[in-house]
This record gives C-alpha cells, structure tokens and sequence, in this order.
C-alpha cells in the first residue's frame, strides 16, 4: 500500500472541497444573505476530513433571521440532505468553547464517496473573526506538519480532541508531538 504524506492528503481534501463548494454553490446562495469567508481548516489549508466552515457576517440584529432563511433557502435548494439550525446566541455552549456566540445552520450531503458537514455560522464580523486571527498568523510548515499529525492521530482514534484544541496546543502551548498533546489535554484546565 503505497503511503500518502499529510501534506498531500490535505491538498486533496482541500480540493474535494472546492469541487463541492463549486457543485453545490452554496457560497453564491449564502452571498445573497451576506458577506461570506470560508474558515478554518480549509483557509488554514490543514484540511484532514470532509468538513467545511464558513462565516457569513450580517449585522447582529438580523443574525438570527439571516440564518433561518439560509436554513429555508438550502432546504428549497434540494442538494444536502442532512440538515440543523443551534442558537449559540442565547445558548452558548461550555462544550465547545471555541464556537462563536452566533446562529448556527449545518448541511450534510454524499459527495465524492464521502459524507462532507458544512458548518454555517451567522453573526457579526467582530464576533466570528474573535480568537480565529491567531491561529492563521502563526502558522508555518513545521507547525502545520504537526497539526496535521495530530489530526491524523484524532481521525485514527488515538487522542480525542477537536481542531481548536489542537491548535491551542501546539501554537500556544509549545506542543511538540503526540505524547507531549496527550499530556497537555489531560493537564488543560
């Protein structure tokens, strides 16, 4: 079995992803709604799975009703088939400390052999951009090879986190391997 390196399985997940966004025009729907960004993995091109993340940024005001009619427009849209709405606005959640206090809207659909998840995340500039900046800014090749690393790691079942954790550590925290991210996640507070 001939071995991928990480580098190069991000790069065609990354490209997996652009043919999804491209087929299914999600970005040109929610660009009706308001500014769109995609984010997280995909920007920081350390892509290790079938997840996208966008910001659509609208005036907190209409945040809520921007997201219900994004919700309504992908459903009309009849390309996902997996489909929910969570209002981190009024109910934010100590799970997960790294998602905005925004609305949220989520698609699932079959692509490429793969089960890909959008999250959508509807709210102000101010307020999505907040602590995300950080992780772009520092980011280099032997960093991001650990990233990656560890994110295999996750996706292998070996350590259990989310993305956000795995960048706290290894950006923030000095993390340099495996076994040196299993000692922090157990120590984090």
């Amino acid at each position: 079995m001939v071995q991928i390196d990480l580098f190069t399985l991000s790069r065609m997940w990354h490209e997996e992803a652009d043919k999804l966004l491209n087929y299914s025009q999600i970005c040109s729907l929610l660009s009706t709604i308001g500014k769109v960004k995609i984010v997280g993995s995909y920007d920081y091109n350390l892509m290790l799975g079938p997840d996208i993340d966008i910001y659509v940024f609208v005036p907190s005001d209409i945040a809520k009703t921007a997201a219900l009619d994004a919700l309504n427009k992908l459903i009309k849209q009849n390309y996902w088939n997996g489909y929910l709405y969570y209002d981190f606005v009024k109910h934010s959640s100590k799970n997960h400390p790294g998602f905005p206090k925004s609305y949220y809207v989520g698609v699932k659909c079959d692509f490429s052999s793969n089960r890909w998840k959008v999250d959508i995340w509807f709210g102000q500039e101010e307020t999505l951009r907040v602590n995300k900046s950080w992780i772009k800014d520092n980011l280099n090749d032997e960093n991001k090879k650990l990233i990656l690393e560890l994110k295999a790691a996750r996706n292998d079942g070996e350590i259990i986190t989310d993305s956000h954790d795995i960048y706290l550590a290894v950006l923030n925290n000095n993390v340099n391997n495996i076994e040196e991210f299993k000692n922090w996640a157990k120590n984090k507070s």
